[in-house]
């Protein structure tokens, strides 16, 4: 029966590295001596999970990013730049962009077919027809002229400085002229 000698252990010493080239002598990668950190110019990486760092300079043109349920990513501190047209309004509150809150609005002419507002403060407001929230017809404004015919009125505080009034009975107040 023959005996097997013992193999002894030994310690391989590998030599230290600084450049990764291929086999036919192209720089692959450097591996910097202070700090272990190897530096890859050209790379393809089938599998790769990257748990820290930056990744700075890059382009993604052939992928997609998906972000995952929970997820975040934050662009807050920098610019997210979209091209014309690139939501939709079905992707903003759900749909058609319909209620839409603008705190400052700032416009020299607009094309309006209904305001609904509380208080409208403004220099000029160029309307023909004055009507009541419920659509009723309040008054018109001339366009030539800017008169105002009102159709039916409580005026509480009135001053009348010039003009005629016709057709009108006065049945329930005094009458006081004022002669000059």
């Amino acid at each position: 029966m023959s005996m097997l000698p013992l193999l002894t252990p030994r310690i391989l010493k590998l030599p230290i590295l600084t450049n990764l080239k291929a086999r036919d002598g192209t720089s692959a990668a450097t591996i910097e001596d202070s700090s272990g950190k190897i530096t890859i110019g050209d790379s393809i990486l089938t599998t790769t999970e990257i748990n820290g760092g930056n990744i700075d300079g890059t382009t993604i043109a052939t992928s997609d990013i998906t972000v995952g349920s929970g997820k975040t990513i934050d662009v807050s501190a920098g610019t997210l730049t979209l091209a014309d047209d690139q939501i939709s309004g079905d992707k903003v509150e759900g749909g058609t962009i319909a209620a839409t809150t603008i705190t400052t609005l700032t416009s020299t002419t607009g094309d309006i077919t209904n305001v609904n507002a509380t208080t409208t403060d403004t220099e000029n407001l160029e309307v023909t027809n004055l009507k009541a929230r419920d659509g009723t017809s309040a008054a018109t404004i001339e366009d030539s002229s800017g008169k105002i015919t009102i159709g039916d009125s409580i005026l509480t505080t009135t001053e009348i400085n010039g003009g005629n009034i016709d057709g009108t009975t006065i049945a329930t107040s005094d009458i006081t002229a004022w002669v000059r």
